[in-house]
């Protein structure tokens, strides 16, 4: 299963998208994934495991984010 959101407002608005965001400093990619899935979609993440991480640095907007793949 892959769970998807709609995006509201923005270039993409109204386009399917993985929920995601910016991990924060000292934050564990595990710690990202529970807090984006909550401030995105409303879910709370009670039990996880977290196979794979990956962190890139990458030019969006004239802002410099890490991406995290989950």
């Amino acid at each position: 299963r892959i769970l998807l959101i709609k995006k509201s407002g923005g270039p993409y608005d109204k386009k399917l998208d993985l929920p995601g965001g910016t991990i924060e400093f000292c934050e564990r990619p595990v710690e990202t994934l529970k807090r984006e899935l909550m401030e995105e979609v409303g879910i709370e993440v009670i039990d996880s495991e977290l196979f794979d991480a990956d962190s890139v640095s990458f030019e969006w907007q004239f802002k410099e984010d890490i991406l995290v793949k989950v």
